[in-house]
């Protein structure tokens, strides 16, 4: 298990909060995997049915709103909202209920044979890994002004709350930028469009600034990525 820290946004004494992340989040099917790797008495069938009844006891017990006290798991629920009076009566809009799942005793107990490891913290930021310039088809070197493009990478996808700092950019050299406007493509992984036709011969770098993560979800910081190669304009 690997940890980094990112700083403290709800203080302001300079203070690190701990981000953890796992080397591997089991699915399903890998779950049963590892469990037939170490027990080899029963099948996959078999394996796959107790774990299908074992799901529809569990919904059946919340179904029902009651809780669970195992060794592994404590499920039980609360209730958010405030009621005006004693006498007030729960609207489900304004008092919405909520499940708690708690590991158990035995999960617990195991946590401190688990050795964190510090490492620096991950670069999140959009990655720009190739640039075509759809008019004289050359990669990562020309650009054409007034033509379609295509940009290959990670975490691309251009949005946010605040579309005034959001945006697929040409960087100057002298620190001007230019925002391209037209793009027909929007994709974590390809963006597409058409760059701007008053572009002055230069050298460029692409930036990318949006306010999304890579499981689509807005963010309130600007993530920027620039390209490490230049793009130019004969």
């Amino acid at each position: 298990m690997n940890y980094y820290t990112i700083p403290n946004k709800l203080t302001n004494d300079g203070s690190h909060s701990a981000r953890v992340l796992v080397d591997k989040t089991y699915t399903e099917d890998e779950l049963i995997d590892k469990i037939l790797s170490k027990r080899t008495i029963v099948s996959k069938p078999d394996l796959e049915g107790v774990i299908s009844a074992l799901k529809e006891t569990l919904i059946d017990i919340v179904k029902e709103g009651n809780g669970l006290n195992l060794p592994w798991l404590k499920l039980g629920y609360s209730m958010k909202g405030n009621f005006a009076t004693s006498e007030t009566v729960r609207n489900p809009d304004n008092h919405p209920l909520e499940i708690n799942a708690n590991a158990g005793a035995l999960l617990t107990n195991l946590l401190p044979e688990v050795k964190p490891v510090r490492i620096s913290a991950p670069d999140f930021s959009p990655r720009i890994l190739r640039f075509t310039d759809g008019v004289s088809e050359i990669t990562n070197s020309l650009i054409t002004p007034g033509g379609v493009f295509n940009i290959v990478g990670e975490r691309l996808r251009v949005d946010g709350l605040q579309p005034d700092k959001v945006g697929l950019y040409l960087h100057a050299q002298d620190g001007t930028e230019t925002k391209v406007d037209v793009l027909l493509r929007n994709d974590p992984r390809y963006l597409s469009g058409q760059l701007p036709d008053n572009l002055p011969s230069g050298t460029y770098q692409l930036v990318v600034k949006t306010q999304v993560d890579a499981n689509n979800r807005f963010l309130t910081d600007v993530r920027t990525g620039t390209s490490s190669f230049s793009l130019t304009v004969q």
